[in-house]
């Protein structure tokens, strides 16, 4: 099923994955799975030539009640197992695909036999080509640079190391660097391949009397060994306040705009520079996206 998607707050929507297939394999059951704002739940075979076989079909979706069926079918190359959900969106904000029960899957979990080459399938449409644009978020309360440079970035596969905490001067910031630390390359449904990944960035960010405001926009290409390629274009703004421990790396930024919850992240400012880190789970495991700033004005 499909990995990366967003559903509107108050909106039904559904999302569609495509798994086409490369080896014979035997499906004989399948298990479909979605969290909490899903409503159906199809499945269909489309032949190699040109028909298209029903495989399995839900109405009334429960999180509460997720089965497994018996279906037994043989696919051969050439042939492309459809996912399609359907949600309905009823939270009042957007919902985004991800590993939390508050977030949203698409998936069959199948037996098959023999054993596939790879765990996961879906295609995936290639990376964007055009230049990366930054565009002010709704989160900046005042005149923005028009002129945020793009900062490299790179996928590194280990943990990252410590950050040491520090005194975080007032003041406009732009993205220097960029680097997203992976330390489990197996992420269960391939090996992602660091090397073959890339990471860019736009962004600015203001630190005023306790206040930070930020946006971003990023490209990231998450390139696995056995071919399959996740990209993704990103933008972020949010705004609210900002504490540091009075000792340690820890800080946290309780939102007023953009994010809905307050969250920590681990940071390091010395002189001009200042480094943020936080965690996300995108794949089910974790990735910690490392952000180098540079100060390039007062507040």
């Amino acid at each position: 099923g499909p990995l990366q998607f967003e559903i509107p707050p108050g909106d039904g929507v559904e999302v569609v994955g495509d798994c086409e297939v490369r080896e014979p394999v035997t499906i004989l059951g399948g298990m479909p799975h979605m969290h909490e704002v899903g409503a159906a739940f199809r499945q269909e075979i489309l032949r190699a030539d040109g028909s298209t076989e029903p495989f399995i079909e839900l109405s009334g979706w429960s999180f509460e009640a997720q089965l497994i069926y018996h279906t037994p079918t043989t696919l051969q190359p050439g042939d492309t197992l459809r996912t399609t959900c359907t949600f309905n969106n009823s939270t009042g904000e957007v919902v985004r695909s991800g590993a939390r029960t508050s977030d949203e899957m698409c998936f069959n979990f199948l037996y098959a036999t023999p054993a596939p080459s790879a765990q996961f399938c879906d295609k995936v449409e290639a990376a964007p080509t055009e230049a990366l644009e930054y565009v002010t978020g709704e989160c900046i309360d005042e005149a923005p640079l028009d002129d945020v440079p793009l900062a490299p970035g790179r996928v590194i596969g280990a943990p990252p190391d410590a950050l040491a905490g520090g005194a975080v001067a007032d003041g406009r910031y732009v993205l220097e660097a960029y680097a997203l630390f992976l330390p489990q390359l197996d992420v269960g449904f391939g090996v992602v391949d660091p090397d073959a990944s890339l990471a860019s960035g736009m962004a600015q960010l203001l630190v005023r009397d306790g206040r930070v405001m930020m946006d971003m926009t990023s490209r990231v290409e998450v390139v696995f060994e056995n071919g399959l390629s996740l990209p993704r274009d990103t933008k972020t703004s949010f705004a609210g306040t900002f504490s540091a421990a009075a000792q340690g790396s820890t800080a946290q930024v309780v939102p007023d705009c953009g994010a809905g919850e307050a969250f920590d992240f681990e940071f390091e400012a010395q002189g001009d520079t200042l480094v943020l880190e936080s965690t996300i789970e995108p794949f089910g495991a974790p990735l910690h996206p490392r952000m180098t700033y540079r100060r390039v004005g007062d507040p």
